[in-house]
């Protein structure tokens, strides 16, 4: 299998131990006009996936918070995610901007939220 040199791996930390990571895309797919968000630019970034240690989720050292803002000043512009079920709470807490898809919510559909530079 090729590898994707526009995916980035990143681990957190702590103490020698990880305690996040996250999978971001640095040359994603365009979002397409099912979802009613502003035009794609070519500094998008796409947040393809986070993972925080289960024990780490609300414990109040926010440590999903911390990997978003570290990822977003490596990658600066606008960032993207796809939300699945469980997680556009995450992205509503962080602030970021959520767009309904043109056919509005559905079930297994995920929910597009958008952070703003």
């Amino acid at each position: 299998m090729p590898r994707d040199e526009h995916r980035i791996s990143y681990a957190v930390l702590e103490n020698g131990t990880e305690v996040a990571r996250a999978l971001v895309n640095v040359r994603p797919a365009p979002i397409g006009p099912n979802y009613q968000c502003p035009s794609p630019r070519d500094v998008d970034v796409q947040l393809e996936k986070i993972e925080v240690r289960i024990e780490l989720t609300r414990n109040g050292q926010h440590m999903g918070r911390r990997t978003v803002e570290a990822l977003r000043a490596a990658h600066p512009g606008r960032m993207y995610a796809f939300a699945a079920h469980d997680a556009p709470g995450f992205y509503r807490k962080l602030g970021w901007a959520e767009y309904e898809h043109v056919d509005g919510p559905s079930r297994g559909r995920s929910e597009l939220f958008v952070a703003e530079n």
